[in-house]
């Protein structure tokens, strides 16, 4: 795209979007020679799992039960990227059909859950790994510092 004179080039990516500008198209070039190097520690960053197990009592959110962890949060006080998310820091990591099976479990029949794994994934709050998704250091943050605190301020309830 050329504006007024200017070359800019938007590269999206599953977290978010880069944006190289400048004013001649050898310049972009050239600023992209550092480009793979930069994804690749973004990517790198954003799928480093949490060093140890949830960090937050679950007590009152999650029960475990011999088919996994089952959400005891009432249907209408999460909505499914919540669901998702949670049963995902409970869990570490998941397939997807493993995610579905446990929001069943757990009450949620959800047929949007798909799509709001993917969400999830643009969002940079997921990534996937071979088959298996886990939370990355933004949505661990999201379920420690404002989903949890919500859900624990009201006794789950």
């Amino acid at each position: 795209m050329m504006l007024m004179g200017r070359y800019r080039l938007r590269i999206k990516r599953e977290f978010g979007e880069f944006e190289v500008e400048s004013a001649t198209p050898e310049e972009i070039l050239e600023s992209l020679k550092g480009l793979p190097e930069v994804l690749r520690k973004v990517d790198e960053a954003l799928s480093k799992p949490a060093l140890s197990g949830p960090k937050i009592s679950l007590k009152g959110i999650v029960e475990t039960t011999s088919d996994g962890p089952v959400l005891t949060v009432p249907r209408d006080r999460i909505s499914d990227k919540e669901a998702l998310g949670i049963l995902l820091y409970s869990l570490t990591n998941a397939r997807s059909p493993e995610l579905y099976r446990l929001l069943n479990l757990s009450g949620t029949l959800s047929p949007g859950a798909p799509s709001r794994l993917s969400e999830m994934k643009r969002e940079g709050l997921v990534v996937k790994d071979g088959d298996q998704y886990k939370l990355t250091m933004a949505g661990i943050r999201m379920i420690e510092e404002d989903i949890l605190p919500r859900l624990k301020s009201t006794g789950g309830k």
